[in-house]
């Protein structure tokens, strides 16, 4: 089964299709769709298949095609510490607001305020959140303004340097066997 198809994919997709119209991935409504049950409660989920898509080969573009939505579902496919893909940064350089699923480490890099975290044990918070920002623009606004990462230099000194920092330290202590203080290992290193 595509991962698309799994919980907690097709739970959230049925659910902001009940707050207004989902547009989604051909591939999606062929694939997954089946899996779908009917709401017991409220309004049906408006799904669209979206005319615009990029290929699978150029899921780099995807920016392109979240810059036509004000939203974008960009749910990680497992859980896992320290597991953060390229998907959310993805939304925001396409202008969307990322809607997101997966560790809570992408609290120590990201700016909370700058994107809708969505808790498959507690799923009504974010859709609230979804409902509040897509039916008040000045909200909306705010949030698109938001700093996206939690710390600026800090968290990029910190996440996304080769420098000092957790990034180097888990690079060489996978990769290398180094551990910090271990200075053997940082003289084989710097030659």
């Amino acid at each position: 089964m595509h991962p698309l198809c799994l919980f907690p994919w097709t739970e959230l997709v049925q659910k902001i299709a009940q707050l207004g119209t989902v547009h989604i991935l051909e591939d999606y409504k062929t694939m997954c769709m089946k899996n779908m049950h009917d709401p017991h409660e409220g309004p049906t989920p408006q799904l669209e298949v979206m005319d615009h898509v990029a290929s699978k080969e150029e899921w780099i573009s995807n920016y392109e095609i979240y810059s036509h939505y004000k939203f974008a579902i960009v749910l990680e496919n497992s859980y896992r510490d320290g597991y953060i893909t390229e998907n959310i940064l993805i939304a925001w350089l396409g202008g969307a607001v990322p809607i997101w699923y997966g560790t809570h480490d992408i609290f120590d890099i990201f700016n909370e305020k700058a994107f809708i975290y969505y808790d498959v044990e507690e799923p009504e918070a974010a859709l609230e959140q979804i409902h509040y920002l897509d039916t008040n623009p000045d909200a909306y606004e705010a949030v698109l303004n938001e700093p996206i990462l939690k710390n600026g230099q800090e968290t990029i000194d910190e996440y996304f340097s080769f420098m000092d920092g957790k990034l180097r330290d888990r690079i060489r202590s996978t990769i290398l066997g180094y551990e910090d203080g271990d200075d053997q290992m940082v003289e084989m290193v710097r030659k």
